[in-house]
């Protein structure tokens, strides 16, 4: 009998011993090949061109006397000081802009809407009035729009000290990523300017428009161009997130310009500026650089998983099926190299549907790449376990094609502006619009720009009226003759930006 017992315990012992060895070996292969998949891929990325470094994705930076964002409000508004925002001159900054701001739009906070180009929408400056009368900003004086500005002027400071960069030609945010001090986790960088930018923004786009009715070029006009200024630092950031805020700074802007034209306020050399401003925004180089920036960002992470258990248990959180202690269990004996083999993944993929497809096609080809790339990762993310390769990438890129709209429907809105801005000069020198936009050209002679997503020049034609009607196609590549297709109880709320959107992307003057 206890012979048998010891031949069983030494049975017990050699199987455990093989199956450590088993285990070991797998661990060890996993490491090699992880490593190696991870190796062709930096190598394939050298080739390409496509950096992994942020400061290599961040643009040179701009000497401080050529730089909008390096005068005294504004230098240096990204730092953090000892890690809270309010500290610091740099948060006695914030403070002052977010001041001079519009709060952000809430349940708790009711703004009303400004004006809007996408559905036709002009200000309704009686409801501002009365929000500013609440807010304890100002009082009715029997003028609506005179009340509003009234209102805004009591920061007419921050606005003049913002006004005396824009003479100097570049725009970017301080200090530069290229030389500033960075977390060792790159997704840990605060960038409390950015939200700062977004709000401010909205602020000017209202100066804006409300100065166009009051027939005040001057300050219309000043504003018009801070807010190009401010887009143009935020598309300078090497993340995605600059784009975007750029984007909706963007949208403030050219909804602005919109009125602009509408109350025909302005000589030929206002609207010859503001086309300039306008014509330099590229957001599709924007996209590149900010998605190459996300694309660092989410390796360095990963790479960092390697030496941080409660990194790796963070980031498999989003699989429902396992619970706390399994993620535990799981974060703890995955090996180094599947960390590398998923940086590889993650790496290839993103810039095989993203990033190549955009930089060497354009939108359209990285929007369809796009959207397959979100419908195959839907997929995969279903039964993540058969594809553990993939799990990382699941976690780091959603939303793709969501980045992607975004810069069309911006770059169009863009577009539209410069063309608004064309034909305003057409109009002042010629006494009408011109029945064809063949007739027109931009400052220099330069062609129109194009109807991005139906690769050819923008839809228009001159209505009974003695106005115009200008249009491209939206995401689903028809065009519709210059319809909006808007929602009928809430027409103000559709949502012309989103892939379900039937109809085009009009830029025309309803009666009013």
């Amino acid at each position: 009998m206890n012979l048998l017992r010891r031949y069983w315990l030494r049975g017990c012992v050699w199987i455990l011993v093989a199956l450590i060895a088993i285990i070991g070996l797998l661990w060890a292969w996993v490491d090699w090949s992880g490593a190696r998949s991870w190796r062709k891929t930096q190598a394939t990325f050298a080739r390409e061109g496509q950096p992994l470094d942020i400061r290599a994705v961040a643009p040179d930076p701009v000497a401080d006397a050529e730089n909008f964002c390096a005068i005294p409000l504004l230098k240096d508004l990204g730092l953090v000081v000892d890690g809270d925002s309010a500290k610091g001159e740099p948060g006695q900054k914030r403070a002052r802009l977010n001041a001079a701001s519009l709060p952000p739009a809430g349940k708790a906070n009711a703004l009303p809407a400004l004006p809007s180009v996408a559905v036709g929408q002009r200000v309704d400056f009686e409801k501002w009035a009365a929000w500013f009368e609440k807010n304890g900003s100002t009082a009715k004086s029997g003028d609506a729009a005179r009340d509003v500005l009234a209102a805004l002027s009591r920061h007419d400071a921050v606005f003049k000290d913002l006004a005396a960069g824009l003479g100097r030609p570049g725009a970017q945010w301080t200090p530069a990523w290229k030389t500033r001090e960075l977390p060792r986790n790159l997704l840990a960088t605060k960038l409390p300017h950015l939200t700062c930018a977004q709000q401010l923004s909205r602020s000017l786009a209202l100066r804006c428009i409300t100065a166009a009715r009051l027939g005040d070029a001057h300050q219309a006009y000043e504003s018009a161009h801070l807010i190009a200024r401010i887009s143009d630092a935020c598309r300078e950031e090497p993340h995605a997130l600059g784009m975007l805020v750029a984007a909706a700074g963007t949208t403030q802007l050219t909804n602005a310009a919109w009125v602009l034209c509408d109350s025909h306020l302005g000589s030929v050399d206002d609207f010859s500026r503001l086309e300039m401003a306008l014509s330099c925004m590229d957001f599709r180089r924007s996209a590149l650089r900010g998605l190459s920036g996300d694309l660092v960002c989410a390796l360095n992470d990963v790479q960092l998983m390697k030496e941080s258990p409660e990194l790796r248990v963070a980031a498999l959180e989003f699989n429902g099926k396992h619970g706390p202690a399994a993620r535990f269990a799981i974060a703890h004996l995955l090996p180094w190299g599947f960390f590398d083999a998923n940086a590889a993944v993650l790496a290839d993929r993103y810039f095989a549907s993203l990033i190549k497809p955009l930089r060497d096609q354009g939108w359209p080809a990285a929007l369809a790449s796009s959207r397959d790339f979100e419908t195959a990762l839907e997929k995969v993310k279903t039964n993540i376990s058969t594809h553990p390769t993939f799990m990382l990438t699941a976690v780091f890129a959603p939303a793709l094609t969501r980045v992607v709209e975004k810069g069309i429907y911006a770059q169009t809105l863009v577009n539209q502006a410069v063309v608004a801005c064309a034909l305003e000069r057409y109009r002042i020198e010629k006494g009408s619009y011109p029945d064809s936009l063949d007739l027109v050209k931009l400052v220099g002679g330069k062609p129109l720009p194009p109807d991005i997503l139906a690769g050819k020049s923008m839809s228009y034609r001159k209505t009974a009226n003695g106005k115009y009607v200008l249009w491209c196609v939206s995401f689903n590549g028809k065009d519709h003759g210059g319809k909006r297709v808007l929602d009928k109880a809430h027409p103000e709320e559709t949502k012309v930006w989103k892939e379900g959107y039937a109809g085009d992307w009009v830029w025309d003057f309803p009666d009013k």
